[in-house]
């Protein structure tokens, strides 16, 4: 499937992919990333396009169950990479799989709540 985005749009999947797609620039991806981008704005390109009519349940997600969410993904992932030395997730880490950039206190504030209970 090739999509374009008509903005910078990062897609981030449950498994852990992520795809940046530049503004304007079409790319050739699969259908499950590809369902994701379109449901996010961007528009299918090609000859065989069929409409779709897409219904979005959108959900306001308190910014801490995101994060923690995040945090709990990378613990069940458990890549070395993905944490500090002390054992706590890396910002970077969080952030990509937030899609987004979290503050400090945010990711704190999770962290103690996954490693506390």
């Amino acid at each position: 499937m090739r999509i374009r985005a008509p903005q910078d749009l990062r897609v981030t999947t449950l498994n852990g992919a992520m795809v940046f797609f530049q503004a304007g620039v079409e790319k050739e991806v699969g259908n499950e990333v590809g369902s994701i981008a379109l449901s996010m704005g961007a528009q299918q390109v090609g000859d065989d396009v069929p409409p779709v009519a897409v219904a979005v349940e959108t959900e306001d997600m308190n910014p801490l169950d995101e994060v923690v969410a995040a945090i709990e993904q990378l613990v069940s992932e458990g890549a070395v990479e993905d944490f500090k030395a002390n054992g706590e997730p890396k910002a970077a880490s969080i952030n990509r799989v937030c899609g987004k950039t979290i503050p400090p206190e945010l990711r704190e504030e999770a962290w103690d709540q996954v490693f506390n209970g």
